[in-house]
């Protein structure tokens, strides 16, 4: 709660305050209220967090963190950041679609992101989590909460297309 992030550098025995990458710990903290946080499987000191201010990137495990993404991500909890669990070089990073929210994609291991240029459509709804393929680094799921519209779509080439997978008839709702 509050964005406070504490890390351990021994198993847990042991935690460190280290505040939040985006604002001192005033009670706002100015990103979701449960924090998003994605990892590399390959490289553990590299963590992603998300906030109204944008990504924030740590290359050692929390104590020092940039900045890497304007802060059009949308919404407020409902952001999600997600790398790659097939290759850390893939990045996602979204929080609502539609006409103005974008989703972002870095392709060099989130030291900078893109907007996606073909969203998928027909959506305008808050992104309630982004998942990546385990072994096809081109794969990413993106899950929706919006009423009457689908809510799992797929894209197996970094987002050039789109696929709802749903399983709904398209004259749900």
């Amino acid at each position: 709660q509050y964005n406070a992030l504490y890390r351990s550098l021994n198993g847990g025995a042991d935690w460190t305050y280290i505040g939040t990458p985006w604002s001192p710990h005033n009670g706002t903290g100015g990103g979701p209220f449960i924090n998003r946080l994605s990892a590399s499987y390959q490289d553990a000191d590299v963590v992603y967090a998300i906030s109204d201010d944008g990504i924030h990137k740590s290359k050692d495990f929390g104590a020092n963190w940039q900045l890497k993404v304007p802060p059009d991500i949308g919404g407020w909890s409902d952001r999600d950041v997600e790398v790659s669990m097939a290759n850390p070089r893939f990045v996602w990073a979204g929080g609502f679609i539609s006409g103005s929210g974008n989703l972002y994609l870095s392709k060099d291991w989130g030291n900078s992101f893109q907007a996606v240029a073909n969203k998928p459509t027909g959506l305008s709804g808050s992104i309630s989590g982004l998942y990546s393929h385990p072994t096809e680094d081109s794969t990413v799921y993106v899950l929706f909460s919006s009423f009457g519209r689908g809510k799992i779509f797929e894209t197996k080439d970094l987002g050039a297309t789109w696929t709802d997978i749903s399983g709904f008839p398209a004259s749900w709702g």
